[in-house]
């Protein structure tokens, strides 16, 4: 376990983790190398470390979460009244026979207890309803309330219905801005094909006053040509 904390520290203090993973991490039945040092840890996950005990297990006074769950433990959770802000406890999966060695966690407020797949002799409802009368912070057992009704998710559902519509919203909002800026490509189009109705009016004005000037040349070239005849006329007389 000692060689696995290593590992897991990826170079950072252990007073700076938070969280730490030793799932899965061979031990030879006791806690090893997880001391007092991780002042700042809130979750622990030691499921399937094939712990008999934990009689070793430090004081860690910002502990949230601990998951013991898949090992061999049947007794011993004294030792986690040093652990003031736990409230979430998984120790489904292991040894444990009687109700008697969940009264220490009384003294802890716990909210959520997982003990599916111990060896408790009671009936189910008989075993819950003990349960919640030892430990009057737990809100639930096993993922259901005192009553048997599981916990309900519908909130982040909701949350999640809620995150699909932003998205829809933003796609939306996305749609909307689409439309305006083609318009406004549309209107510099317009604004173009105007400036070129108004280059083609001016040009035809520009025309139609060269044609005026041609059409006055050429009646002054008749009215010369009709002066010029009539001086020859009279010189012939």
């Amino acid at each position: 376990m000692d060689v696995r904390i290593g590992l897991e520290l990826r170079g950072k203090k252990k007073s700076e983790i938070t969280e730490l993973d030793l799932s899965n991490c061979k031990t030879g039945g006791e806690i090893d190398g997880l001391n007092e040092e991780f002042s700042a840890l809130e979750h622990l996950d030691l499921q399937n470390a094939s712990l008999t005990n934990i009689k070793l297990f430090p004081k860690l006074a910002n502990l949230k979460k601990l998951d013991l769950s898949g090992n061999r433990l049947s007794k011993g959770l004294e030792v986690l009244k040093d652990c003031p802000k736990l409230t979430s406890l998984s120790l489904t999966n292991n040894k444990f026979k009687d109700m008697e060695t969940l009264k220490p966690l009384s003294e802890l407020q716990i909210t959520q207890l997982d003990v599916d797949g111990n060896e408790f002799p009671e009936p189910k409802d008989e075993f819950r309803k003990k349960v919640f009368e030892m430990l009057p912070s737990l809100l639930l057992l096993d993922g259901a309330n005192k009553d048997g009704v599981e916990e309900d998710n519908s909130d982040d559902d909701d949350d999640e219905e809620d995150d699909e519509d932003d998205s829809g919203d933003e796609e939306e909002s996305e749609d909307e801005d689409g439309p305006g800026l083609s318009a406004l490509y549309d209107n510099t189009a317009d604004l173009d094909d105007d400036d070129e109705a108004d280059y083609d009016g001016e040009g035809g004005d520009e025309e139609s006053a060269d044609d005026e000037d041609e059409d006055d040349e050429e009646d002054d070239t008749q009215q010369n040509k009709g002066v010029k005849r009539k001086h020859e006329g009279e010189e012939a007389k």
